[in-house]
């Protein structure tokens, strides 16, 4: 269940947000660049459902910025983000000691504003394939930025688990973290 601290994460995080033209490609927020649109949910935060039934399955998106919030809390500064369907890191955060850490995050179904969803949640299929471009991408940013931490975030969702559970346990042994986040903000933390 959604606690009172992600509710309140969530809702500051739209409070940030001025309603701007959806064309623009990218936002500042504080010392953040966000690039892309701002998706439906941080333009009208009214849609965000706290409901803990309909959150089972998080989109990218969700878990991007459930993420951001354990991140923030852990004392890593977020330079910046990316939402919806832009190109680039999806999330790129500094630590004290200036070591960067990149992550590539995936959902569990598509977002409401995606032009390709087809269906409520994605397949197995789809999930494998999903992981296996993070990887891909995740072992490209290794090799642009070798002294730096990279990452794959997913939900901490039952379907993934099953599909990728074993397989993401031993992404640790090519040096990529991984985190698993939960609808709650809870994020566990595999070889990070």
């Amino acid at each position: 269940m959604v606690g009172v601290t992600q509710k309140v994460a969530i809702l500051s995080l739209t409070e940030s947000y001025q309603i701007s033209s959806v064309s623009k490609q990218s936002y500042p927020v504080g010392r953040i660049t966000v690039f892309g649109p701002k998706p439906r949910y941080l333009r009208l935060y009214s849609n965000i459902s706290l409901d803990c039934k309909l959150m089972d399955k998080l989109t990218e998106d969700q878990t991007i910025l459930l993420l951001i919030d354990h991140l923030k809390n852990s004392g890593w500064e977020i330079l910046s983000y990316c939402l919806g369907q832009q190109r680039g890191y999806d999330i790129v955060a500094i630590n004290s000691a200036g070591r960067k850490l990149f992550v590539e995050a995936k959902g569990a179904k598509a977002s409401d504003d995606s032009p390709t969803k087809k269906r409520k949640f994605f397949n197995s299929g789809q999930i494998k394939d999903h992981f296996g471009k993070a990887i891909v991408k995740s072992l490209e940013t290794q090799l642009e930025h070798p002294n730096d931490i990279v990452a794959i975030a997913h939900p901490h969702d039952h379907d993934i688990i099953k599909q990728i559970g074993r397989t993401a346990h031993h992404i640790g042994g090519i040096g990529i973290a991984c985190f698993w986040v939960k609808n709650s903000g809870l994020v566990i933390e595999e070889n990070f």
